[in-house]
């Protein structure tokens, strides 16, 4: 009978050591997932504050309506880009030319055994456009609901720049950088 008590007094002060671990560690995992957190809300507000206009390449490479579409893409290739606006003879951007329409006109010329057109039968017209003060957070939702993989960036009604998914890619893993090493993005 002794022996019964014995191990259960040892049973009941397991119990209550394996029940003081767990609230620690419960404590413990509480603070860490609230630094966390803290961290987290830091980054986003860091991030919101950068913007568009912070890493998007202001150095254009210019397509105009009268190239042909086998210079369009000699360009971009060249200047290895994603897309390029064209432009019209008053400097106006009427569209942009990308990989996805130089892959479209490649195989049109490739199935109809013809010569590739001007850029303007390839373009995409219907430009998206984005302002330069918008919030790369912003943008990285925009680019996540899209196949665009770059767009054209305006202040008020100039283009200033382009902005690509590699760019925003570039921001958010210089700011993540900077957050995990203690410096200033």
């Amino acid at each position: 009978m002794q022996l019964k008590a014995h191990v259960a007094v040892q049973v009941l002060e397991i119990v209550f050591v394996l029940k003081n671990v767990i609230k620690e560690r419960k404590s413990k995992l509480r603070r860490k997932l609230v630094n966390s957190f803290i961290s987290l809300e830091k980054e986003r507000t860091m991030l919101a504050k950068i913007t568009v206009a912070d890493y998007m390449t202001t150095r254009l490479i210019k397509l105009t309506k009268e190239m042909t579409g086998i210079d369009a893409i000699k360009k971009i290739l060249d200047h290895k880009i994603t897309g390029a606006p064209v432009f019209d003879e008053h400097d106006k951007v009427i569209g942009m030319f990308s990989e996805k329409d130089a892959l479209k006109m490649v195989l049109e010329v490739a199935y109809n055994q013809s010569s590739a057109g001007n850029v303007t039968e390839y373009m995409t017209a219907d430009v998206v456009k984005v302002e330069a003060e918008m919030s790369i957070v912003d943008l990285a939702e925009k680019f996540q609901n899209t196949s665009v993989r770059s767009f054209p960036v305006y202040r008020d009604k100039d283009l200033v720049g382009i902005i690509s998914r590699t760019d925003i890619l570039r921001a958010l893993a210089t700011t993540a950088y900077a957050e995990n090493h203690g410096n200033v993005a």
